[in-house]
C-alpha cells in the first residue's frame, strides 16, 4: 500500500506540475526553448499581461514560409502556451513591439515585404485578446520603412516610430505616426539631418523607440550620424501631441556611440542604455548608461564592461524602485556571445550582474513581475553546432537567479567606469509626409511549438487567483503516507476507501 501510494504522489507530480502542457515549472522559476526545429525564431517584443501572462513578439521561419513570418505568442507564468500564430505573406515579416490594449486586445507593430507600397512598409496589426486580426495596416513609400516601436496613448489611440528611406532630409531619417484607434493617421512627420538619423548601422535596422511620457508627450531615441561630437550618437528628442520638437539632443564623443532600447523611469525622466567606443578605456566598446531628467539633462553616466571584450546594452526593463534591469551581450571575439544582466539601483549602483551561458545568446526585452522578479526573452543560438535560433525564454528571481542546479547562471564581473559627457542639442529637419495607410491580407495560421525546459527553480506557492485544489491535489498522497505511518486502529480501512475514491470505484 506504502508503494502505491509513492507511486500515487508522483503522478500527482506530474499531472500538476511536471510533463503535462501546462509546465514542468510550477509557479517557480525556470527556463526554456520554443521554436520549430527547421528554421529560426528571433524574438523581439515582450508585455505583461492584465492576466498575468505574457505576449511575446518576432519572426519565424520554422513553420511553412522560409521567407520568414510574424509570430506571436501567449504565455504563461509557468511557461505554458496559451495560443500561437504566425502571421505574413510572400515575403518576410516581423513584429517587433507589443502592447495589450485596454480592452484586452492588442496592437502589434513591425514591417512586412509582402504588403504596401516598397521593400518593408510600417505593419500595424490590431488584434483580440486571442491573436485574431482585428484590423492590418501598411504605411511607406518607395523605400524601406520599418516600425520598431508602438505606444498606447492617452487619447486612446497610438504613437508609432522607425526609420524610413522614402522620406526625409537624408539616407535614413526617423518617422513618427500617429494614429487613431482605428489605425487611421492623425499626423504624419519625418525627423532628422543629411546622413543615416533612423538607425542602420551593421545590422541594417532602423531602431527607432518612442514612448508617451508622464506629461503626455512623446520620447524618441535612436542614433544619428547628421549630429553629434563623432561618427555616431545616442540621439533623443521630444515632441508634443502634434509632433512638434520641444528639445532634441545628443549624447557621444569622438568615435561610436549607439542604443537599441530606452524606457521612462518609475520616477519620471529616463534610462538610456547603449554602448559607447568613444568613452570605454581600451576602446573594445563597453555598456553604457545615461540618467536623463525630462529635460534630457544628465543625471549621471557611467560605463560597464568586461575589459578587452565587446559589451552591449540591447534592451532594459524600468523597476519599482526608480531603477532597471539593463540587458546585454559580451562578445568574446568569433567564439561566442554570452547574455548578461545587469541590476542597477536609482542611483545607477550594481545591485548583481550575471551571465547567462547557453549557447550564443541576447536579451531582446524584458519586464519586471509583482514579485520583484524578471521575465526575459531572447534569442539562443547553437551557432557552434550549424544550428538556427530559439526563443529562450528567462523566468527569474528579483536576484537573477533560476535556482541552486542551474548552471546556465553564473557570475559576472563588470568594471564600472564614470563618464562626463555634455549632451549637444541638435537641429533637426522636420517634414511632413503624406502616407495613405494600406489594408493588408495576412495568412495566419496556428503553429506547433512547445516548451522545451532547460532548468526548473525550486516550485513555489500558488500565485494569487490560482485553484488551491491544485496544490491539495499534490499534497494529499503523502497526507495519506503520513497518517499510514500513524497505525490508527481504522487507518487500512481509510486509506482503502480514499484510494478507491482517487481511482473512481
Amino acid at each position: 500500500m506504502q508503494k502505491k501510494l509513492a507511486q500515487l504522489a508522483l503522478l500527482s507530480w506530474f499531472a500538476c506540475c511536471g510533463g503535462g502542457s501546462d509546465s514542468v515549472a510550477g509557479n517557480g522559476t525556470w527556463s526554456a526553448l520554443y521554436g520549430g526545429a527547421a528554421g529560426g525564431e528571433e524574438m523581439e517584443g515582450l508585455w505583461r499581461t492584465s492576466d498575468g501572462g505574457f505576449l511575446v513578439s518576432g519572426s519565424t521561419d520554422s513553420y511553412r514560409d522560409e521567407a520568414g513570418d510574424a509570430w506571436l505568442l501567449k504565455i504563461t507564468a509557468k511557461g505554458a502556451i496559451v495560443w500561437q500564430k504566425s502571421y505574413g505573406g510572400a515575403g518576410n515579416e516581423y513584429i517587433i513591439d507589443v502592447k495589450e490594449t485596454p480592452d484586452g486586445g492588442i496592437i502589434a507593430a513591425g514591417w512586412t515585404a509582402s504588403f504596401g507600397a516598397g521593400g518593408h512598409d510600417f505593419w500595424l496589426l490590431r488584434l483580440d485578446g486571442a491573436g485574431n486580426i482585428e484590423w492590418e495596416k501598411t504605411y511607406g513609400g518607395a523605400g524601406t520603412e520599418q516600425a520598431w516601436s508602438v505606444d498606447l496613448t492617452r487619447d486612446g489611440g497610438f504613437i508609432v516610430a522607425g526609420g524610413t528611406t522614402s522620406f526625409g532630409a537624408g539616407a535614413t531619417d526617423c518617422w513618427l505616426l500617429k494614429l487613431d484607434a482605428g489605425g487611421n493617421i492623425e499626423w504624419q512627420k519625418s525627423y532628422g539631418g543629411a546622413a543615416d538619423d533612423g538607425g542602420g548601422g551593421d545590422y541594417n535596422e532602423l531602431v527607432v523607440r518612442v514612448l508617451e511620457d508622464l506629461d503626455g508627450n512623446y520620447v524618441v531615441a535612436t542614433e544619428t550620424f547628421s549630429f553629434g561630437a563623432g561618427d555616431s550618437d545616442i540621439w533623443l528628442f521630444k515632441v508634443d501631441g502634434a509632433g512638434d520638437i520641444i528639445w532634441q539632443k545628443s549624447y557621444g564623443g569622438f568615435d561610436s556611440d549607439s542604443l537599441w532600447s530606452f524606457q521612462e523611469a518609475s520616477t519620471g525622466g529616463y534610462i538610456v542604455p547603449g554602448v559607447s567606443v568613444s568613452f570605454s578605456p581600451d576602446g573594445s566598446g563597453d555598456l553604457w548608461v545615461l540618467r536623463l531628467d525630462k529635460n534630457g539633462d544628465i543625471l549621471w553616466q557611467r560605463l560597464y564592461g568586461v575589459p578587452g571584450y565587446w559589451d552591449e546594452a540591447i534592451s532594459m526593463g524600468a523597476t519599482s524602485d526608480g531603477g532597471s534591469l539593463i540587458g546585454g551581450y559580451t562578445e568574446e571575439g568569433n567564439a561566442d556571445w554570452d547574455l548578461f544582466l545587469l541590476r542597477l539601483d536609482a542611483a545607477g549602483n550594481a545591485v548583481w550582474q550575471r551571465r547567462y551561458e547557453y549557447r550564443w545568446d541576447w536579451p531582446n526585452a524584458m519586464v519586471e513581475l509583482p514579485d520583484g522578479g524578471f521575465f526575459v526573452v531572447g534569442v539562443a543560438w547553437p551557432n557552434d553546432q550549424g544550428l538556427p535560433e530559439d526563443l529562450w525564454v528567462l523566468k527569474l528571481a528579483a536576484d537573477g537567479t533560476i535556482g541552486p542546479s542551474c548552471n546556465l547562471v553564473q557570475n559576472i564581473d563588470l568594471v564600472r567606469v564614470e563618464t562626463n559627457v555634455q549632451p549637444a542639442t541638435t537641429h533637426a529637419s522636420v517634414k511632413n509626409t503624406n502616407v495613405v495607410p494600406q489594408a493588408s491580407a495576412a495568412i495566419v495560421r496556428n503553429s506547433p511549438a512547445v516548451p522545451r525546459y532547460l532548468c526548473v527553480g525550486p516550485v513555489t506557492a500558488p500565485a494569487p487567483g490560482e485553484p488551491v485544489l491544485t496544490l491539495l491535489f499534490l499534497l494529499l498522497p503523502w497526507i495519506l503516507l503520513a497518517r499510514m505511518k500513524s497505525r490508527g486502529p481504522f487507518a487500512s480501512l481509510r486509506i482503502k476507501k480514499v484510494g478507491n475514491s482517487l481511482s473512481g470505484h
